[in-house]
């Protein structure tokens, strides 16, 4: 299905169809999502039976050596300089290891066992054995639309965050990285991987400078030769060293909010949905799902239907008949 959409020009259609606001309000969401997801790995943000969320133990190591990290990436990401979160990140990792608030790395080099996973995992696909075809068909369905629209909202917002939009809102050749993300998603579900999608980290290279696709490929080969050959050292990084990481590439995020045109209120609480539900319900996709709902709604009934493409009306009911049915 996603490479049909693809192919076909579907999903290029929907993101021309989605309004500046709401592309200027996916990458303020996006970025504020990654925070909440900063601030959750940190501690610093922990769940309350009384409030939903609370603060956490602010005198616990971990949160003070997440905010250490945060204020050295902060000053670093000041002065320019390079790799700034990188560094961030491992001189928060290192004090944890030092301070034995985290267990250091096993080793350094593990071989990968590759047999197990070609024997237990790739092209197995069991699911309908066990979920039978209908229970395929409604996950599949299920996981259709987050999958997309994830991958549309994040693009989205990070190609607004790098500048990549045209004068028009429009990401120049967003086919090429839409059929990419098509086929790396049909691959590495085959494969029996976590999903092979475009995933909101993505940021992180665009705040490190990355521009173009060699940002990806090298990227790409450090993930195959630290993941595979390195796992001990990698698996030694804890989650609370890694937050810093993800408040700053959401406050970096937050930035498109100043492209909203906050006067109209048709759009601004469309807008504003896509801000506030990414986090608040923990996915992108209800985020624009949300906001594609109330922007269609509010422009419709305030005799400004017009202006809302035909597509986004279709979108909408789509949303609508899968919170119901799905």
């Amino acid at each position: 299905m996603f490479i049909i959409l693809t192919v076909t020009g579907l999903r290029q259609a929907i993101v021309k169809a989605i309004p500046n606001n709401l592309k200027a309000g996916i990458g303020a969401g996006i970025g504020l999502f990654i925070a909440f997801l900063g601030l959750k790995n940190a501690g610093i943000m922990v769940s309350d039976s009384a409030t939903l969320l609370g603060l956490g133990d602010m005198t616990s190591a971990p949160v003070i050596l997440a905010i250490v990290g945060l204020i050295v990436t902060a000053v670093l990401m000041y002065k320019n300089v390079k790799g700034s979160i990188l560094i961030g990140m491992a001189i928060t990792t290192v004090l944890a290891w030092i301070t034995k608030v985290a267990p250091g790395p096993a080793g350094i080099v593990a071989w990968p066992n590759l047999g197990a996973w070609s024997s237990e995992a790739l092209f197995k696909l069991s699911g309908f054995k066990t979920l039978g075809i209908l229970g395929v068909v409604e996950v599949v369905f299920a996981f259709f639309f987050v999958d997309m629209f994830d991958t549309i909202g994040t693009l989205v917002g990070v190609a607004k965050r790098s500048n990549m939009l045209d004068k028009d809102g429009n990401l120049p050749k967003i086919d090429k990285a839409m059929l990419a993300d098509a086929i790396g998603t049909c691959f590495g579900a085959a494969a029996g991987t976590p999903t092979v999608t475009t995933y909101v980290e993505s940021a992180s290279g665009v705040a490190a400078g990355g521009k173009t696709g060699l940002t990806a490929l090298t990227v790409a080969v450090c993930f195959l030769v630290f993941g595979l050959f390195f796992s001990p050292i990698v698996a030694a990084v804890p989650g609370f060293a890694t937050a810093p990481a993800l408040i700053i590439v959401g406050v970096l995020m937050m930035q498109s909010i100043k492209d909203v045109d906050w006067s109209d209120f048709s759009e601004a609480l469309p807008t504003f949905a896509a801000i506030s539900f990414m986090p608040f319900t923990f996915s992108i996709s209800n985020g624009i799902a949300f906001s594609f709902i109330f922007y269609s709604l509010v422009k419709l009934l305030s005799g400004k239907g017009k202006e809302v493409h035909w597509l986004m009306y279709v979108l909408s009911l789509a949303f609508v008949l899968k919170f119901v049915f799905l």
